[in-house]
């Protein structure tokens, strides 16, 4: 008979959440951890959605951990918005900086668990019948872990290779000379249609409702501008603690049809912060008033 193993505590993923938890229960709580983890490598949603143009839409140096200053002045990014490659080097570089493999078993699906309420204690079962047992469990698998892939008429019959964004081949595809339709224009497909169509002969999207989005704005990361923001990182990671949506922006200005057109065309094709800020100014309109940027 197997023997289950007994941690202090388990948990589910090897994402960002699953990594800080591993970090904080093990290093400063002094638990004994095992975290499962059904990829090869740590970076969850990042490891996973590897589709081209693949990128974060929170600031690079704010999709950062803040549980380490020394982390925080060490690493460095190249752009505003990070690209999924970076942020899973990023996801590497704590991996390996807080030895943080070294209780994670890769390559583990979760198959079920179970509470005993007389001792209070969860055994898991994992993929190959192996037991593990723990008093506590987090379930650190994310939002984005499990792919839906929509039953369409035809597909099963369809000779053509197909992939979804979150499921996307490691080693990349080669779309040179092919006929391309992708089906939806989400957040996923807004990235991803762009680089497609660049090496693709033709690209054809299929859209349900139509989508607006403003330009990002991005642009390289400066020396002098991460020095700043570095300098600066407890209270601003004070202030998106304590704001409505964990970043910091500007408070949203209401009906578009209630400010006036100088205002309303700035927003909506993506000014410079700098510059929308400055139009928000008091006196510019309705819920108008000052807002402090993340990234200069």
């Amino acid at each position: 008979m197997r023997t289950t193993q007994k941690y202090d505590a388990i948990v589910i993923g090897a994402g960002f959440a699953g990594m800080y938890l591993l970090h904080r229960l093990r290093d400063d709580l002094g638990l004994q951890v095992r975290v499962y983890e059904r990829g090869n490598g740590v970076g969850g949603t990042w490891y996973w959605n590897r589709y081209p143009g693949a990128r974060c839409d929170v600031e690079s140096m704010f999709y950062s951990y803040s549980f380490s200053e020394d982390l925080e002045q060490e690493w460095e990014w190249t752009e505003r918005y990070p690209t999924q490659p970076e942020i899973l080097r990023y996801a590497n570089h704590v991996a390996d900086r807080f030895g943080l493999r070294e209780d994670i078993e890769f390559n583990t699906s979760v198959k079920g668990a179970r509470y005993d309420e007389t001792t209070d204690t969860w055994t898991v079962t994992l993929q190959d019948g192996r037991q593990a047992s723990a008093r506590y469990l987090v379930t650190a698998v994310g939002c984005l872990s499990a792919s839906r892939v929509p039953d369409f008429e035809g597909l099963d019959s369809f000779t053509g290779p197909t992939y979804h964004t979150g499921r996307w081949p490691h080693e990349g595809v080669d779309f040179t000379g092919k006929r391309v339709a992708v089906i939806g224009t989400g957040s996923s497909g807004i990235q991803a249609i762009p680089v497609i169509a660049q090496q693709a002969a033709h690209v054809t999207v299929f859209q349900r409702t139509p989508n607006f989005s403003i330009p990002a704005q991005n642009r390289p990361l400066s020396q002098d501008e991460q020095r700043r923001i570095k300098a600066e990182y407890r209270q601003l990671r004070a202030d998106a603690r304590n704001s409505a949506a964990g970043v910091i922006t500007p408070p949203a200005l209401g009906n578009a049809l209630d400010v006036d057109e100088e205002l309303r065309s700035a927003e909506l094709s993506g000014l410079p912060e700098v510059l929308r800020v400055t139009l928000r100014q008091p006196g510019r309109g309705p819920g108008c008033g000052g807002g402090q940027h993340l990234g200069g």
